[in-house]
C-alpha cells in the first residue's frame, strides 16, 4: 500500500554571516531548525553584472526545489529550480564554501570561519522532504537586515546622547566648518 504524500514543505534559509570568502546560515524545515549551511560569497546587485562563476551564492528569494537524480553524483539530491543566472544548484554535503560552486552545503555542526563538519544532514534533509508533493525554499539575508537596523538604532541613540549633552550643536558646527 502506497502512503499519500504531504502537500508542501517549506524551507527557510536565513543567512547570518557574510564574508568575502563564505556565507553561513541556518536552515529551517516547516518552521523548525534543521541544520547549518555554508555557501559562496553573497554579491548584491544585478546578477549578470556581479556573479563570479563558481564563487557566488544564489540570490535571496523564493525557489521551488525537487528531489532529482544527479548524474554527477550518482544519487538523488535536492535541486533548486529557476535560479536566475545559475543552473545545477544542489543541496549537498561538504566542509566549506570551497566544497561548492554556488550550491548550498549543509551540516548538523558548524565550526568557526565558515567551516562545517561533513555529515549526513543533506541526505537526512533529502529523505525528510521525499514525502512532500512540493518543496519551497525561501532564502533571506537575515544578518544584513539586523545589522542595518542595529546600526540605525546606534546612530539614533548616539545622536540623542549628543543632543542631551549639548554637544550635538557643537559637533554639527565643527563638521560644517570642516
Amino acid at each position: 500500500m502506497k502512503t499519500a504524500k504531504l502537500k508542501t514543505a517549506e524551507m527557510l534559509l536565513v543567512r547570518d554571516e557574510f564574508t568575502s570568502d563564505y556565507t553561513t546560515g541556518k536552515l529551517y524545515v516547516n518552521g523548525k531548525f534543521f541544520c547549518y549551511t555554508v555557501e559562496d560569497m553573497v554579491r548584491t546587485g544585478e546578477i549578470t553584472l556581479v556573479k563570479v562563476p563558481g564563487l557566488t551564492a544564489i540570490p535571496a528569494g523564493s525557489y521551488k526545489v525537487e528531489n532529482t537524480y544527479s548524474a554527477k553524483f550518482g544519487v538523488m539530491m535536492l535541486l533548486v529550480l529557476n535560479v536566475r543566472g545559475f543552473s545545477g544548484i544542489r543541496i549537498h554535503n561538504g566542509v566549506s564554501a570551497q566544497s561548492t560552486e554556488g550550491c548550498i552545503v549543509t551540516s548538523y555542526t558548524r565550526l568557526k570561519n565558515g567551516k562545517l563538519v561533513k555529515d549526513s544532514a543533506w541526505k537526512d534533509l533529502r529523505d525528510k522532504l521525499a514525502g512532500y508533493e512540493q518543496i519551497e525554499l525561501k532564502i533571506k539575508n537575515g544578518a544584513i537586515i539586523r545589522l542595518t537596523l542595529l546600526t540605525l538604532l546606534l546612530i539614533g541613540f548616539g545622536a540623542y546622547y549628543l543632543y542631551q549633552k549639548g554637544t550635538f550643536k557643537q559637533l554639527s558646527k565643527a563638521l560644517a566648518a570642516a
